[in-house]
């Protein structure tokens, strides 16, 4: 079955920082098969027999824990529930030309519920800013004006905030397509 892996806060800043390549070289050892990265930000495909995404989960944090020194917390769904969740993306979502506007998705951790992120936000200004969820993800778009005045990025640094792992609408969609390849 082929899956994505989403890992958290790697390669932010300086930090937990995590060769892509031996992030592969780890998995494949492992018996991890058609493993594949996606830019230096923890976007891992692979195939695995397993049908527990949560089971991998955990086996890739324990990997990558080993491997590198540290915890890194990630997502993994399969290509179907990935697919499921982008195309129930809510319609004002990452489908605008103005360069103005910001979209991201918030992949939510297995101890975290998009609820909980989406109640940490609170009421949102939808003159600038949209958020809601699918699944257990969380969609956001803003407008970069008016960025200061939005609320999600009020919770960076909250409990909530560290249930997440973000990506950028054109990240989330180029994830997508390589799932087709």
């Amino acid at each position: 079955m082929r899956y994505i892996a989403l890992l958290r806060g790697v390669n932010v800043g300086g930090k937990n920082k995590v060769s892509m390549a031996d992030l592969k070289a780890t998995l494949e050892q492992d018996g991890f098969e058609n493993v594949k990265t996606y830019i230096n930000s923890g976007n891992v495909l692979f195939d695995n027999s397993s049908k527990d995404a949560n089971g991998i989960a955990e086996r890739c944090e324990a990997l990558i824990e080993k491997a590198f020194g540290f915890p890194v917390a990630c997502v993994v769904l399969s290509s179907v529930q990935y697919r499921r969740i982008v195309d129930n993306a809510p319609a004002w979502w990452g489908h605008s030309d103005d360069k103005n506007l910001r979209s991201d998705a918030l992949f939510v951790l297995r101890h975290g519920t998009a609820r909980a992120v989406i109640d940490a936000v609170g009421p949102v200004n939808e003159e600038y800013e949209h958020v809601g969820s699918a699944a257990n993800v969380v969609f956001w778009t803003v407008d970069m004006r008016r960025y200061g005045k939005a609320r999600l990025p009020k919770i960076i640094g909250s409990d909530e905030y560290k249930t997440v792992s973000m990506r950028s609408s054109t990240t989330t969609r180029k994830l997508y397509a390589l799932l087709e390849d």
